[in-house]
């Protein structure tokens, strides 16, 4: 996993509402997920 995630993820959460900072990290998970199974698929 990547620190900086995790960071821009904590910022997000006072930032952007609770349904839009679940989205990103749903989103940052599968497309990581996907990139790392050699699936570039995003």
């Amino acid at each position: 996993c990547d620190r900086e995630i995790f960071y821009e993820s904590s910022n997000a959460l006072f930032v952007d509402s609770p349904l839009k900072f679940y989205s990103q990290i749903i989103y940052r998970a599968i497309t990581g997920w996907l990139k790392n199974k050699g699936y570039d698929v995003f």
